[in-house]
């Protein structure tokens, strides 16, 4: 099995066990609840995009097995020819790695409105959640911005002139991205606890809501391997594996809390 064959069956199985559990979660939520709330909506969008962002990485992978087959092949195509399977493929990774940073973002969102759902009735804990609300939306930008301006800027992502030699600019924007994702995470992660010691319900409930709101340990050690395989070129299979644990974790609504 190849290569690109691999990546496809682990990308489309991650991704329809995503959309698997988000229908469990919508039924469980509709029979304890008889309705649905804010998180649950953004979490149908973090589902839409990462949907989206598997399409687009698997096109993006099987545009980079035309670049090697074309390069490869004998006689070998025109430079004009390889120039435009190149920029296609620019183009395509451009969108791909958008709709990445959109599904961790989401996810975020997503976790913020069930927090705020939670703890509503807190005036300290809302402050604080506008506070990591404004830095979550404000982070969102710098991975975009690196995206956008891989090259000398969003005009140029998919020209070649432009974009070679820019591999030290790209590690450096991959890695500002990486750091800004992980210490939104770790914001979101740390908001809810210092509130779990004053809830009313049981200490098993309690543990439930700290185990989820400490899995997001998990999306950070992805994340940073995702970042130290991209920068060896190996980043596809742990982009996949990352995305769908990141919409995965607020599959988990917390009905005994409801």
């Amino acid at each position: 099995m190849s290569p690109t064959s691999s990546y496809t069956h682990v990308n489309w199985a991650l991704t329809g066990t995503a959309g698997a559990l988000t229908i469990g979660r919508y039924a469980i939520r509709y029979v304890n609840s008889r309705r649905f709330f804010w998180d649950d909506l953004v979490h149908l969008c973090a589902l839409v995009v990462l949907i989206a962002h598997g399409g687009t990485d698997q096109l993006s992978l099987n545009s980079k097995a035309r670049i090697k087959t074309a390069a490869d092949s004998k006689p070998r195509p025109s430079q004009t020819y390889l120039l435009g399977l190149y920029e296609h493929n620019e183009r395509l990774s451009s969108v791909n790695n958008c709709f990445l940073y959109l599904v961790f973002w989401i996810v975020k969102l997503s976790f913020l409105m069930l927090y705020r759902f939670l703890f509503q009735s807190s005036t300290p804990f809302k402050k604080a959640w506008w506070v990591v609300l404004a830095f979550t939306v404000v982070t969102f930008w710098v991975p975009i911005a690196g995206v956008l301006s891989t090259c000398a800027g969003a005009d140029t992502v998919a020209d070649y002139k432009a974009c070679d030699g820019q591999t030290h600019g790209r590690v450096i924007k991959l890695e500002y991205s990486c750091v800004v994702n992980i210490v939104s995470d770790l914001a979101i992660m740390a908001l809810p606890f210092w509130m779990l010691k004053d809830l009313k319900i049981a200490m098993s409930q309690k543990l439930g809501l700290a185990f989820i709101f400490s899995f997001a340990i998990v999306c950070v050690a992805l994340d940073i391997v995702r970042v130290v395989e991209a920068v060896s070129q190996n980043q596809a299979l742990y982009t996949v594996i990352e995305t769908a644990p990141s919409a995965n974790i607020s599959l988990t609504p917390l009905m005994w809390t409801y």
